[in-house]
């Protein structure tokens, strides 16, 4: 009787292998189709993405944008994202990067990436029968929606001991302060390091930042870290934050995502780099509650 079952079942189990492996194979397929169409699609960059960290109008952005990859060798006009990965290549020698691609739930939509064996690189959005291409990692929306931001959640360096965390209101605008410590748990004597921060209001087309360089100029932390005073493993520093206002304008509107985001820059005297956010809090709720108070 067992032989019988045996018998029966296995042209089934033996079909649905083989249509198991022909899906993959096609999405394999699409994959590639869609990591190819990326690297010959020409760079282009949204000057209002640059104007963020400029302050410049859409036309001398783009300025800003072509002399910037003019420094590196590639020009705007005809080099491709191919071109570019090439460039982020001999930039990072050290560094292994891969292209990746997976689908998304929309139909011929795919998310690709060159990224590092951690996941962290360039992401874009390719539409395979439309054959178009979006840098995700320009549009703060498109990131937040698709689960990406800079933000490190197994950063080697930790924010403790908050004292401070306040949205502030003023008739000028919206500002953050943040006050605490935040450690040193590379396992490294740091000779450079420095913070940041910045509050992000995002709607769909469009961000609005509120940073901490244009508030002060004075390093955050309350330790100048240098060769002579380096940031030692496990020690704390104390730190503030105070960005400048989102202007009151902005509370008129319910954006589709608040975030206030801490970045570290830091590195040591023998080759060790790091370049993220160590620090990230969903402020939507707060935003929000604001926005009440004053209707």
């Amino acid at each position: 009787m067992k032989r019988k079952v045996m018998t029966r079942t296995f042209p089934i189990i033996t079909l649905l292998l083989c249509c198991t492996i022909l899906i993959c194979s096609c999405e394999s397929k699409r994959e590639q189709e869609a990591i190819k169409i990326c690297q010959e699609t020409k760079m282009q960059l949204d000057p209002g993405f640059v104007s963020q960290f400029s302050g410049a109008d859409n036309m001398l952005s783009q300025w800003i944008v072509k002399a910037g990859f003019a420094m590196y060798g590639l020009d705007y006009e005809t080099s491709t994202w191919m071109d570019f990965a090439n460039m982020v290549t001999e930039q990072n020698p050290n560094e292994k990067m891969q292209w990746l691609a997976k689908k998304t739930d929309t139909k011929n939509l795919y998310e690709v990436g060159f990224v590092n064996e951690e996941g962290w690189g360039h992401i874009w959005h390719v539409d395979i029968k439309e054959k178009t291409v979006v840098l995700i990692n320009q549009k703060d929306y498109l990131s937040r929606e698709y689960g990406h931001s800079r933000y490190d959640k197994d950063a080697p360096f930790k924010v403790t001991s908050v004292t401070s965390d306040t949205l502030i209101v003023s008739e000028e605008g919206v500002s953050y302060e943040i006050q605490g410590k935040v450690v040193n748990h590379t396992g490294k004597s740091i000779s450079d390091a420095d913070m940041s921060g910045c509050l992000s209001v995002i709607f769909e087309n469009k961000t609005e930042n509120a940073t901490s360089n244009g508030y002060s100029y004075k390093s955050v932390l309350k330790k100048d870290v240098s060769e002579s005073k380096p940031w030692r493993d496990g020690e704390a520093i104390e730190f503030t934050i105070k960005t400048d206002k989102i202007k009151q304008i902005y509370l008129d509107y319910d954006p589709q995502y608040v975030f206030f985001t801490i970045e570290m820059l830091a590195s040591d005297p023998i080759g060790y780099s790091y370049n993220k956010a160590i620090y990230e809090v969903d402020m939507k709720g707060r935003w929000n509650a604001v926005r009440k108070t004053r209707k």
